[in-house]
C-alpha cells in the first residue's frame, strides 16, 4: 500500500500519515504474484524498509503462470534474509473452477510445497472452498513437523483441530471476517488453542467492521495497523484484556516466524 501511494517516501512516514497504534512494530507483506517477485529491485527496496519482511509464492489465482523458470525465481526470492516463508500458496476453488483450472493449481502447490520442504522454510496456506483437498496435499508433501500459517482461515472448528492434530506446528490466521458476527470464527477462537492463532489484516482487503475502534474518518482500505482492531476483538471474546492478546500473538509471531 505504502508503494502505491508514492507520495510516502518510507513506510515510517506511511505509518505516521495512517495513525497506525503507537505499538506498531512491524508487519509481513506477500510478495504473490510472478512480476512482483520477478521485480528483484522493488520488492528489495520494500523489505529494506524497517519493520517490514516477506513471504514469497504464488497465490492460486495466479496459478496459470507457473513455470519451472518461475519456480527458481521464487527459489531465489525465498532466499532473501528477510523472507519468513514461502507464501502465500494452495488452492481456491471459489471462481469458476473447473477440473482443468483444480490440476492447475494443483500442481503449482505441489511444486512449492516441495520447494518449500527441500528449503526448510515455513509455509503460508491459502485455502478456499478447497479445505479438504488441501490438507490431503499438505499430509502428502510436507512433514508434520513443518510450521505452516493457515492464512485468513475460514473453515470450521473441526477442521481446524483436525488441521493441529496432523500438523502440531500449524497456526490458523484470523482476520477482520471476525469483526463480522461469524459465529464460527468465534467458536474457533474461544476454544482453539490460544497459542496457535495468529492476528492478521489482510491488508488492503479484510476491513474489520468493529466500532470501538472504527468511524467513518477510518480510511477504507485496511492497513496492517489495524490488526489491533481484530486482536480486540479477540480480546472481547476471549474476556481478556487487549494487551494479554497483543502479548500472546507476539510470542505467537516469533514462534512462527521467527522474529
Amino acid at each position: 500500500m505504502f508503494v502505491k501511494e508514492c507520495h510516502y517516501t518510507s513506510f515510517r512516514s506511511y505509518i505516521h500519515k495512517k495513525d497506525f497504534p503507537a505499538n506498531f512494530s512491524g508487519c509481513i507483506t506477500c510478495f504473490c504474484d510472478p512480476p512482483a517477485m520477478r521485480d528483484k529491485a522493488y520488492h528489495e527496496d520494500v523489505l529494506s524498509e524497517d519493520g517490514v519482511w516477506g513471504t514469497f509464492g504464488l497465490h492460486p489465482h495466479n496459478a496459470a503462470w507457473y513455470t519451472d523458470e518461475l519456480l527458481e525465481v521464487m527459489k531465489t526470492a525465498n532466499s532473501h534474509p528477510k523472507s519468513l516463508a514461502w507464501g502465500e500458496i494452495g488452492l481456491d476453488y471459489t471462481a469458476k473452477t473447473t477440473d482443468e483450472t483444480k490440476h492447475v493449481q494443483q500442481r503449482a502447490f505441489v511444486a512449492q510445497l516441495k520447494a518449500a520442504v527441500a528449503m526448510r522454510k515455513p509455509i503460508v496456506i491459502h485455502g478456499r472452498c478447497a479445505h479438504e483437498d488441501t490438507f490431503n496435499l499438505l499430509k502428502q508433501y510436507v512433514p508434520t513437523e513443518n510450521k505452516i500459517h493457515y492464512h485468513c482461515f475460514s473453515a470450521s472448528l473441526p477442521f481446524a483441530e483436525k488441521l493441529i492434530d496432523f500438523f502440531p506446528n500449524m497456526f490458523i490466521g484470523i482476520t477482520g471476517l471476525i469483526t463480522y458476527n461469524n459465529t464460527e470464527l468465534e467458536k474457533i477462537v474461544q476454544e482453539f488453542p490460544f497459542e496457535r492463532i495468529l492476528v492478521e489484516t489482510d491488508s488492503p482487503y479484510m476491513r474489520p467492521s468493529y466500532q470501538k475502534f472504527l468511524d467513518r474518518s477510518t480510511p477504507r482500505v485496511t492497513t496492517p495497523g489495524m490488526g489491533v482492531v481484530v486482536a480486540q476483538k479477540i480480546a472481547d471474546l476471549k474476556g481478556l484484556e487487549l494487551d494479554d492478546v497483543l502479548i500472546q500473538m507476539r510470542e505467537n509471531v516469533t514462534e512462527m516466524y521467527g522474529i
